[in-house]
C-alpha cells in the first residue's frame, strides 16, 4: 500500500513538473482537461454500471436477467 502511494505520488509530481515547465502557460489545464476530467467521468460510470450488475445477478428470479431466475418446481 505505501508503494502504491509512492508511486502516485511520483507520479503526480512528474505530471505536474511536465505541465509547469512547459512554455505554454496553460499546458497543465489543456492536458488536466483532456486526460483526467474523462477518466472522472468513466470511473463513477463504471462503478454504477457494475454495481448495477452485481445486484441484478445477486437478487433471485430478477425479471431483469432470465439467468437467475428460480428453477420450476416438479409437481
Amino acid at each position: 500500500m505505501v508503494g502504491g502511494l509512492l508511486a502516485a505520488i511520483v507520479l503526480h509530481g512528474v505530471w505536474d513538473w511536465a505541465g509547469l515547465a512547459s512554455p505554454d502557460p496553460v499546458l497543465l489545464f489543456k492536458v488536466h482537461g483532456a486526460v483526467m476530467v474523462p477518466i472522472f467521468l468513466a470511473v463513477p460510470v463504471s462503478v454504477l454500471v457494475l454495481r448495477r450488475r452485481l445486484v441484478l445477478r445477486a437478487r433471485v428470479g430478477s425479471p431483469d436477467d432470465p439467468s437467475t431466475a428460480p428453477a420450476p418446481h416438479d409437481r
